[in-house]
């Protein structure tokens, strides 16, 4: 099968270089850096081709977009230090593709493999492009562009640009455009300049406020498969235009309210903490960048007090405007900030739930309900059609539920959900879908609904939970799972914990002769906080000698040949004068963005067993070699 032609600038000098914006780009590429390959899908643009159009002038309109937008003639590869740096080169003209789909046999595997094939986004410019020949003559172009250079609406702008470019060329007449008044290396750099960390600041606050984990799960396997569920519902395309006129709610806070009300109701937790994809196009010079700005942004969604739905809505809706005001933060420093506060309370943010309802889903959801009108929508919850299956997540799997919507033939609104199947079960999750919809249905013919009404209307259950489980803070624990990796540690004999009277969460551990000490194993127990255990670390250590125990010798404290080049890889590539290897990573002044520098030249000094997520996990630089010598022992097991 024939690969797609890279497309690598190898002629010319770079027009010129530049940071790289805030944003989802710094998460994709990152993921490069680690993993060698995208997190996020690419996304495809298809338009629909005027008839009559030649080839040249087809590739006349995408070169005027290359040339317009820096973004599709960039390459995103690393300084001498390891950071991330954008590069722009001359236009050139993008070779166009051809595939004929036409016929009773259409051959799709080669455009499949076209669509498919990943950017080397460190050398390769981000976009790929091709002509779909389809029946009765009908074309379409495609492109294909790495998600590191384009997000939602920065496609939206290139597809009006790119439709006005091909309607002027059917037409014989100029193209129309407005003039591009700011490139991404121009908005990077404003955005860096005008950081003073006050949007950082919010953040952490947040994230400080945010439960560690809402979901009975105490340990989520390697190999995850999900279920993704689809709702396509008619009910929804009566009510939520109902919502629009009657009550004045804006589709965004509604959808998130009410899979927070169905959360709570399933995991019996009252603050539910969604990650919300954010478009963060706030400043006046991006509101027509194609680049790749948006985020993902934290809500606490707090129903401890039992607000009405309408209330509840009200509160979403006003955090949302707080995120407005404090979007243009440093993601590198965001995840910094997160491994800071998983060290402080000794647990791992660990709820991972997403959101993503597209671009401005107010703006594109129908203000009218579809023909013909039911009398009463709850009649036609029967006719909403489920699909439910089940296999590996393609792109991702830090995630425990993904939930989008999107509007389909007619206005019909789709739910979409990806679950863990380790944090939910089909039943559960086809079940939360329905959930959601039979809330908001209610809702629409009622002036508001109070917590239990629309938490009886949901028709879900909480879920049981077993007497190893306890909850702090608004977050599920398995205090048997603390035990358990305590054990792990060569010098434990035995370990016991539990919730004190006082509520304090206490470990009572026997160690062998010479074994740890109390902050040795609390620093064990850091090490191993991630996003897979349900492990909180107890606020005391409580440690007793096992009988002949002796005192531990000097040598037993000397630093041993790993920790010296973690120490010394640490300082070079960070460029520190000393490393404190009590500290953790980001205390200790490394940054995110230079893991991957020193994973390399630990490679390269034969240390291997380390991966990039250990260096943000919340414990010191220390203990570090403990966990890989650990993992070691589990694979030989």
């Amino acid at each position: 099968m024939t690969r797609p032609e890279r497309r690598r600038p190898d002629v010319g000098t770079p027009v010129r270089r530049g940071p790289l914006q805030y944003g989802i780009a710094q998460q994709e590429w990152l993921y490069y850096r680690k993993h060698g390959r995208a997190r996020h899908p690419r996304q495809c643009l298809w338009l629909d081709l005027p008839a009559g159009l030649s080839s040249e002038e087809v590739g006349g309109a995408v070169a005027l977009m290359v040339e317009r937008h820096e973004v599709l003639r960039t390459t995103f590869p690393a300084d001498h230090k390891g950071d991330p740096v954008q590069t722009v080169w001359p236009p050139v003209p993008v070779p166009l593709r051809r595939f004929d789909l036409s016929g009773a046999r259409p051959r799709a595997a080669e455009l499949d493999a076209f669509c498919d094939a990943p950017f080397d986004v460190f050398a390769e410019t981000p976009l790929r492009a091709a002509v779909i020949l389809r029946d009765a003559g009908r074309r379409q172009l495609l492109l294909v562009i790495a998600h590191i250079a384009i997000d939602y609406r920065g496609q939206e702008v290139l597809c009006e640009e790119l439709t006005e470019a091909l309607s002027a060329a059917a037409s014989g007449r100029p193209v129309v455009l407005p003039p591009v008044v700011c490139q991404p290396v121009d908005h990077a750099l404003a955005e860096a300049g005008a950081d003073d960390g006050s949007c950082l600041d919010h953040w952490r606050s947040v994230m400080s406020a945010a439960p560690a984990g809402i979901f009975p799960t105490a340990v989520i396997p390697e190999q995850v498969r999900y279920t993704r569920v689809g709702l396509a519902s008619p009910a929804l395309g009566e009510a939520l235009p109902l919502l629009h006129r009657e009550h004045r709610l804006p589709l965004e806070p509604v959808l998130l309210t009410a899979l927070a009300i169905c959360l709570a109701t399933i995991c019996r937790q009252p603050v539910i903490p969604l990650s919300y994809t954010w478009p963060a196009r706030e400043p006046e010079r991006t509101r027509r960048l194609v680049a790749s700005v948006m985020r993902d942004i934290i809500l606490n969604i707090d129903l401890s007090d039992a607000p009405s739905f309408v209330q509840a809505v009200h509160r979403t809706d006003e955090a949302m405007r707080l995120c407005a005001l404090h979007s243009q933060y440093d993601v590198y420093g965001l995840l910094q900030a997160d491994s800071l506060i998983n060290r402080r309370r000794g647990a791992w943010r660990r709820s991972a739930v997403f959101v993503n309802l597209g671009p401005g889903p107010d703006s594109g959801w129908p203000r009218t309900p579809p023909e013909p009108h039911a009398a009463d929508p709850r009649d036609l919850l029967p006719g909403s059609s489920v699909t439910a299956e089940t296999g590996a997540e393609e792109h991702y799997d830090d995630f425990n539920l993904y939930m989008s919507l999107a509007f389909g033939e007619g206005g019909r609104p789709e739910i979409f959900l990806a679950a863990n199947q380790a944090i939910l079960t089909e039943s559960e999750a086809v079940s939360l879908a329905r959930g959601i919809e039979a809330m908001l249905v209610e809702l629409a013919l009622a002036d508001d609904l109070s917590m239990a009404e629309a938490q009886r209307v949901s028709g879900l259950t909480p879920r049981l939970v077993g007497e190893d489980w306890i909850s702090l803070d608004g977050s599920w624990f398995h205090h048997g799972l603390t035990e358990e990796i305590l054990r792990r540690h060569e010098g434990v004999a035995s370990a016991n914990a539990r919730v004190e009277p006082d509520g304090t969460t206490v470990a009572y551990v026997v160690t062998r002769p010479g074994g740890p000490s109390p902050a040795e194993l609390r620093e064990f127990l850091l090490a191993h906080l991630d996003f897979r255990h349900a492990l909180v670390v107890p606020e005391r250590v409580v440690v007793s000698e096992a009988a002949g125990a002796e005192g531990r010798t000097a040598a037993e404290y000397g630093e041993s040949t790993v920790e010296r080049a973690v120490r010394a890889l640490v300082r070079e590539a960070n460029e520190l004068a000393d490393v404190d290897m009590s500290l953790s990573y980001v205390e200790a002044g490394g940054l995110l963005r230079r893991v991957p520098v020193v994973l390399a030249r630990l490679r390269q000094q034969g240390v291997e067993g380390f991966v990039a997520g250990d260096f943000l996990r919340p414990c010191s630089l220390r203990t570090l070699p403990l966990l890989r010598a650990s993992r070691r022992a589990l694979a030989r097991e």
